[in-house]
């Protein structure tokens, strides 16, 4: 909850929806954590996927999202500008550099994340390959591939979130979600 899954995420979207995160006291004994440890039993929108990786890029802490940083004017007067915001301290510079390191495995060598490096740059990321849930229930044949990027990964300066519905061929984030 701290790195903003399972509440709105404050963006200035007028979809914005909270995702799922069932509270602990409601999790199913001897499932829902390893569920959870595998990236099911929650839902998060591009848009709380993408704060928590800008939390992990900006040494730990959770930023506002928004979605229109800056209005001009056709002369290139700014009318409005959004200054950053931190919301909360999610973890620790520490343990937010330890994640960066973890990131950099996924897309090195033997990672599933490979096939997003760049020439010039080198990107921080994570692949993602989930089977669809619609209607209460996970649907086979059907999924949700992605990839969150962290980069430039020495000095991060943009996140991006890729979400591929239904992916035809490969269904795996690492070769559909991540090339993008």
């Amino acid at each position: 909850r701290d790195f903003g899954f399972g509440t709105p995420s404050g963006a200035e979207f007028p979809s914005d929806s909270r995702g799922t995160l069932a509270r602990p006291d409601r999790w199913e004994p001897m499932y829902t954590r390893a569920s959870m440890a595998m990236g099911y039993e929650l839902g998060v929108t591009p848009v709380q996927l993408a704060a928590a990786y800008g939390a992990i890029a900006n040494d730990g802490v959770l930023m506002a999202p928004t979605l229109v940083r800056e209005v001009r004017d056709p002369s290139g007067t700014v009318l409005f500008r959004r200054e950053p915001e931190p919301i909360r301290r999610v973890v620790s510079a520490e343990i937010a550099g330890r994640l960066r390191q973890y990131l950099r495995g996924a897309v090195g060598e033997g990672g599933t994340g490979g096939e997003a490096q760049l020439a010039n740059y080198p990107v921080l990321g994570k692949t993602g390959t989930a089977r669809r849930f619609e209607d209460g229930r996970y649907v086979a044949g059907r999924y949700t591939s992605t990839f969150a990027a962290i980069f430039p990964a020495d000095d991060p300066q943009l996140v991006v979130i890729v979400k591929i519905d239904n992916p035809k061929g490969s269904y795996y984030g690492g070769r559909t979600a991540a090339p993008v």
